[in-house]
């Protein structure tokens, strides 16, 4: 484990990304990332992993069509308002995604270094207590923590 992890999310999203985030760690920038199921570029990750580069599941529940439901949610703001003024989703359809999401990934026998979320949904105390319990339960040691240094940052910034 490097003394230092300095991660990129995203990757799997789009081809422009991936590319920055190879630039990246081919010059030393960047040891580990957080990849997204959907479109990901399996042999150019096993590469990356070849590398030593630590890889976590980058889970979307914004921004893109549940695996699992019908649910869409365009960005943090509409996913907390549906889940604060409907209920919905629930934290049990929150877990069958989640699960969802990380056995795509382990399929593809990919070791799953930490646990992340897009735009930091994942911050919110619903999908914390999630990814807790399916963090645990799959022995994924780490759940990625995006710090800011003040609550008008967090506000601010809370969709990356």
């Amino acid at each position: 484990m490097p003394a230092l992890i300095v991660n990129a999310d995203d990757f799997g999203l789009h081809p422009d990304i991936d590319k920055g985030i190879v630039l990246a760690i081919d010059n030393g920038i960047v040891n580990s990332i957080s990849v997204v199921e959907c479109h990901l570029n399996v042999n150019l990750l096993h590469q990356l992993m070849e590398k030593d580069v630590l890889v976590g599941a980058h889970i979307m529940l914004v921004e893109m069509k549940w695996l699992t439901e019908t649910y869409y949610f365009r960005n943090w703001q509409a996913f907390m308002r549906s889940v604060i003024l409907t209920g919905k989703p629930t934290a049990t359809e929150i877990e069958a995604e989640v699960r969802c999401q990380i056995q795509e990934l382990l399929k593809r026998n990919i070791p799953l270094s930490h646990i992340d979320s897009h735009q930091h949904v994942h911050a919110f105390p619903t999908v914390w207590n999630v990814f807790v319990k399916v963090g645990e339960q799959y022995a994924i040691p780490r759940i990625r923590w995006s710090h800011a240094p003040s609550w008008k940052m967090l506000r601010r910034s809370v969709g990356g």
